[in-house]
């Protein structure tokens, strides 16, 4: 699905609200909770510095009920980004949640659930929430405190540092194979399994985890947000099943192993390729001539798309 809406936009962003399970957005400017509210587990980051709440563009009180909500709350200074995402639907637009966006201005927005822009849309979510500045009760206390003359506009100010969001960008293609894991390291990873589960994006998607206890780059570079296609093969390396490229919700690094979380689509055992078959995928699309077991490889981000639309 893929459609653009002006007219009717506000409408369906309250549609898709209302119905999904997990909302998260990085939006500029927040001053009305009417349509869209950030609840349990939610993510919002939005420009809550003090120019913003001073001049009225984000609301204290707003930003106050969604935090009552337990919602996770961060700003960013100078954001500027207008995305959201409703479960896996991505609204990608000009609009801030502000009365003047509802009402009054003319808006426009992308609306997809493209596998693709929706997982690097919730990578770039996450990244933008960890590198922002978490709004508590402190620091709502703080900011309802500020002056609040409304303008319109942000004004001029310092510019804040950029951020980077690598995430999302990232493919990996990592080969992995069964192993028997010793109590001490099943206890670590059922712990990592329990804060993985709580980043869910789908409620219907599957849970799946390995373990990593090389000192390839994968195990020490991969983050939250990157893509990963899992190959497991058997012990001998002989035969193997690479999985679509899924989401990296969260990696557990322990003393001699690290465990990583990927959020597989309900039907990702369906969808497998066997090994031949996506040797033969990888090299028809460019990735590499010779890929091999036991190998870890990061692709960029134009082959992994065309990794994902021409699986299968």
């Amino acid at each position: 699905m893929q459609k653009v809406l002006s007219p009717g936009l506000w409408q369906e962003i309250k549609r898709l609200s209302k119905r999904s399970r997990v909302r998260m957005a990085a939006v500029a400017y927040v001053y009305n909770d009417a349509v869209v509210k950030f609840k349990k587990d939610d993510v919002l980051v939005v420009d809550a510095s003090n120019l913003a709440i001073a001049s009225g563009q984000t609301s204290a009180s707003v930003l106050e009920k969604a935090v009552g909500r337990h919602a996770k709350v961060f700003s960013v200074k100078d954001l500027h980004s207008k995305v959201m995402l409703f479960d896996n639907v991505a609204v990608i637009g000009s609009a801030n949640i502000s009365d003047s966006s509802m009402n009054r201005k003319i808006e426009v927005g992308l609306i997809t659930n493209d596998p693709t822009v929706v997982s690097n849309i919730r990578a770039l979510l996450v990244n933008f929430a960890r590198k922002g500045k978490l709004v508590d009760d402190k620091f709502i206390a703080r900011i309802k405190k500020i002056k609040v003359i409304r303008r319109g506009g942000g004004g001029r100010g310092k510019r804040s540092r950029e951020i980077e969001h690598d995430p999302g960008d990232t493919t990996w293609i990592v080969s992995t194979n069964p192993v028997e894991l010793t109590p001490v390291e099943e206890k670590e990873a059922n712990r990592g399994e329990k804060d993985a589960e709580k980043k869910k994006i789908r409620a219907t998607s599957r849970l799946e985890w390995f373990q990593d206890t090389t000192n390839d780059m994968f195990r020490r570079n991969a983050i939250a947000g990157d893509q990963v296609v899992q190959v497991h093969f058997d012990n001998n390396w002989r035969s193997g099943r690479a999985y679509r490229q899924a989401p990296l919700l969260h990696r557990k690094n322990a003393k001699l192993a690290t465990y990583f979380y990927l959020e597989e689509s309900r039907n990702y055992k369906k969808e497998a390729l066997p090994w031949n078959k996506f040797k033969a995928l990888c090299k028809r699309i460019g990735i590499n001539a010779n890929i091999k077991a036991g190998r870890t490889y990061k692709i960029r981000p134009l082959l992994s798309a065309k990794l994902n639309s021409e699986w299968g």
